[in-house]
């Protein structure tokens, strides 16, 4: 709940509650619930270290949730474990309260839940992240170093995704001015994405174009002069050599023909040849995307 996305898969951590304890008493849901499970989907990706066992001897306050110590980094990767065994599961969660209080207790093999994720890498990072020894969990970046190339494209690593925090970091840019600068940089950025292919087990540079179509789709309604128009198109043209068929029809294709309509002649003539040079060499269409031309394209051309 606290993992936010953006429209071009920027993603930033949030938490609407800032004070909140750092260990938990074991026996007692409410306390969990109160803090950490405002939706009420029971989910639990807290590090089992920051639970506590209680005393039944001990005085109440005692007994209460503990605002002392530090939340460690390891505490940190074991959330990210569970948030990305969430991603990879179409949003199935790894642990729930009762799951998680029997994990740390020693009484659930989290190896059997694993098999859940079906890609034997993402499996095996999953499992170190959410080891029951914190110690035995590596920090963000040991875990980027290991497993480039492996879970993480080295494309992401070294072209993307410094290149994609320039639009979130330093002078704030209008849709316009990000579109243009695209633009500007899609060759060197291509040839980085490229080049970063040579020696890599994963080969994820269509993810990358997926990733920088999806920054010109997020600007696109708000872009103003015909120079940005032209250009975004332009750039969904560039990108869609390097997409799959998919991709082009479900998310260019709508831009594309809304700007069919667009007030000014020059980007609909630009709107009209770009999606002629899109879907003209697509050769795999879905059974539920079969009506697209008919029924949709056609209709949207002839108007």
């Amino acid at each position: 709940d606290n993992v936010l996305l953006t429209s071009w898969n920027w993603v930033y951590l949030s938490d609407y509650a800032s004070f909140k304890p750092t260990h938990l008493p074991a026996d007692n849901p409410a306390a969990f619930s109160y803090f950490f499970d405002i939706s009420g989907r029971r989910t639990c990706g807290i590090a089992p270290e920051r639970f506590y066992e209680v005393d039944p001897t001990a005085s109440a306050e005692s007994q209460s949730c503990r605002f002392d110590g530090t939340v460690t980094p390891a505490m940190d990767i074991f959330s990210l474990g569970c948030v990305i065994y969430e991603m990879m599961t179409d949003g199935k969660h790894l642990f729930d309260l009762s799951m998680l209080l029997d994990f740390r207790e020693g009484k659930l093999d989290q190896t059997v839940l694993l098999e859940a994720l079906p890609d034997a890498e993402i499996r095996k990072l999953v499992a170190h992240m959410t080891n029951l020894d914190p110690t035995k969990r590596l920090s963000a970046q040991q875990y980027l170093s290991q497993l480039k190339g492996k879970v993480f494209p080295k494309s992401f690593s070294e072209i993307l995704h410094g290149y994609m925090r320039g639009y979130v970091s330093g002078e704030a840019l209008t849709p316009d001015q990000k579109v243009m600068r695209l633009l500007r940089d899609f060759d060197t950025l291509s040839s980085g994405i490229e080049a970063s292919k040579d020696d890599s087990a994963l080969d994820e540079s269509a993810s990358c174009y997926v990733i920088i179509g999806q920054l010109v789709t997020a600007c696109w309604r708000s872009l103003a002069s015909t120079s940005a128009k032209v250009a975004a198109l332009d750039l969904l043209q560039l990108i869609s050599l390097s997409v799959d068929d998919e991709y082009k029809l479900d998310r260019y294709v709508p831009f594309l023909i809304a700007s069919l309509t667009d007030s000014v002649a020059l980007v609909r003539a630009t709107a009209l040849r770009t999606l002629t040079k899109i879907v003209e060499p697509v050769k795999i269409v879905r059974a539920n995307d079969l009506n697209l031309f008919p029924s949709y394209i056609f209709p949207q051309v002839a108007a």
